[in-house]
């Protein structure tokens, strides 16, 4: 399934302390794409830089709200609301987003696949099965060195 929108993983947090910055990049290393960056919005406030979403213009950022409003729309059913709570429609954010459902499905699927290995070890899925919890163990734990 590669014909997705969001901002080509793998994903990483860079800090750089000297110039007091925190954002999520993706691509490949020097080559790094910003999938979000918090930056200044008037004196009381923070926004988010984010990825232009046409891919055929890469690596242009935009702020959240005052640069690209559509990108933000009424919760469902508080449209009544919509002067003081938004929500995002920006495929980074929405994959961001889903990252705890998506843990916990492919935790779920791990359980399914260890019984089919055990049972079933002539489909050689035990390579699946370790991936899959490397994976898991990753966005738990972090990469290991």
């Amino acid at each position: 399934m590669t014909d997705t929108q969001h901002t080509p993983g793998p994903w990483r947090w860079e800090v750089r302390p000297k110039d007091k910055v925190v954002e999520l990049v993706g691509g490949a290393h020097g080559y790094d794409l910003t999938v979000l960056k918090p930056t200044r919005w008037g004196m009381n406030g923070a926004t988010v830089l984010l990825q232009e979403t046409d891919k055929s213009a890469p690596n242009i950022i935009y702020k959240l709200m005052s640069e690209r409003r559509e990108w933000c729309q009424p919760l469902p059913g508080r449209k009544h609301h919509v002067h003081w709570i938004q929500t995002v429609n920006h495929p980074d954010l929405l994959l961001i987003q889903a990252a705890p459902d998506m843990l916990q499905a492919l935790r779920r699927s791990a359980l399914v696949l260890a019984a089919v290995c055990e049972k079933h070890p002539e489909i050689g899925a035990d390579e699946v099965y370790k991936e899959v919890n490397r994976a898991i163990e990753e966005a738990v734990f972090g990469k290991k060195e």
